[in-house]
């Protein structure tokens, strides 16, 4: 749940910046979309080596399923990232939405 509430917390941001639908979509659904591609490609990392790097640069590498199973320290570290992710956004994108001169 913490890494779907980062996610949408993204694309809450992209969406209060933005005035128009398009680039808010290309940022917030683009960046969510990238994420999961690049954390699929990292996983291909014993194939090609160049895809090592996007092993730990993602919001589901936070998302760790070994660490989950083994019920280990870092298994907290990572919702906490993963929570405090979702705050910043949400609590950014309050903020910019707020101060916006809505065209009605």
């Amino acid at each position: 749940m913490l890494l779907l509430l980062a996610c949408s917390g993204v694309a809450f941001l992209a969406s209060c910046i933005f005035n128009r639908s398009g680039p808010s979509l290309a940022m917030g659904g683009g960046i969510v979309i990238t994420s999961f591609l690049l954390s699929f490609l990292s996983q291909l990392e014993e194939y090609v080596s160049f895809f090592k790097m996007f092993r730990y640069t993602t919001l589901h590498a936070l998302f760790n399923t070994t660490h989950i199973a083994e019920q280990s320290v870092s298994m907290i570290w990572d919702f906490c990232i993963l929570l405090v992710i979702a705050i910043v956004c949400y609590v950014v994108g309050a903020m910019a939405f707020k101060k916006k001169d809505l065209p009605l």
